[in-house]
């Protein structure tokens, strides 16, 4: 169809002039172009000697563009520490970059090596690169369970079905999704080892056995001593004292021997209760998580 599509700006290299335009120039396009001298705004050679005028309108030869977008690099930005291990709720925005600008609808998603459950991240945003090639960004935000000493794109499906992306021309991402290979300085596993640490620290309460158990109280004294899974943080004094209310000692006969102290440090949690421990006792403890007074590993877990 015919009508003006409208010059937005100009740039001027050398021998070249650059004209960006409102709309996407389409395949088999038929485009004149023309210009008019304007003696208060010239374009001159190096000698001071302006460009003639244009005109009449002269055609411009379109170059058809007949391949699908592909992924040139994925890679977290520079806001991201990646050298900080990442624990439970930490957000990674994971950006993945196009070698042309995209149309995105649906929500494509980003599938993860995580350990045994991977990891599927929706697409959150585009952003247009300082390359003026379009990045989708996925933020991936680490689950209990997700465990990596270097985190990667999943090996043989990245990119699922999900979601339509295409070219400004609707020439749509090919089958294949391909990512950039491992090695070539573009995957998300090249530049530095994203290190996720999903696990939480656990106590072995499920044994009677004195030389595994993670539970064990001296009789004669007021300790229990709990045995974690990986060492603690170190938490503040007001955390300890407030943690003296989420635990719970009981009797065989269902009384409560109430905790009066906690003490962390390392791979140990001591608890003090009220009333010495008896021989052969039969205790058991309960420990209730309070996300405001939390027993923590070093990465926050």
């Amino acid at each position: 169809t015919s009508g003006e599509n409208v010059v937005t700006a100009v740039a001027a290299s050398g021998t070249t002039i650059t004209l960006t335009l409102t709309d996407t120039i389409l395949n088999d396009a038929s485009l004149t172009v023309a210009y008019a001298r304007d003696a208060a705004n010239l374009i001159t050679d190096a000698s001071g000697n302006d460009m003639v005028s244009v005109t009449p309108a002269r055609d411009i030869k379109v170059v058809n563009d007949s391949s699908p977008p592909t992924i040139s690099k994925v890679y977290t930005p520079s806001s991201f520490d990646a050298t900080a291990v990442q624990a439970i709720g930490d957000i990674i925005p994971i950006h993945v970059v196009f070698n042309e600008g995209l149309n995105v609808s649906g929500v494509p998603t980003l599938k993860l090596e995580t350990g045994t459950a991977d990891a599927v991240v929706n697409y959150a945003s585009t952003t247009t690169t300082f390359t003026e090639n379009d990045t989708l960004v996925f933020d991936y935000t680490v689950e209990s369970g997700h465990t990596t000493m270097d985190l990667a794109t999943h090996e043989t499906s990245p990119l699922g079905s999900a979601g339509t992306i295409a070219d400004n021309l609707n020439s749509p991402l090919a089958d294949a999704r391909t990512l950039p290979i491992v090695g070539s300085g573009n995957a998300l596993k090249d530049p530095v080892n994203i290190v996720i640490d999903g696990s939480r620290p656990t106590v072995n309460v499920t044994t009677n056995d004195s030389s595994t158990s993670g539970a064990v109280a001296n009789a004669g004294t007021k300790t229990i001593t709990l045995t974690t899974s990986e060492t603690l943080a170190t938490p503040s004094s007001d955390t300890l004292t407030a943690l003296a209310g989420d635990f719970t000692v009981t009797n065989a006969a269902g009384a409560e021997n109430v905790v009066t102290a906690v003490d962390v440090s390392g791979t140990s949690i001591t608890l003090t209760v009220t009333d010495t421990i008896q021989n052969s006792a039969s205790l058991t403890v309960a420990y209730a998580l309070d996300t405001s007074n939390p027993i923590e590993d070093a990465n926050g877990n």
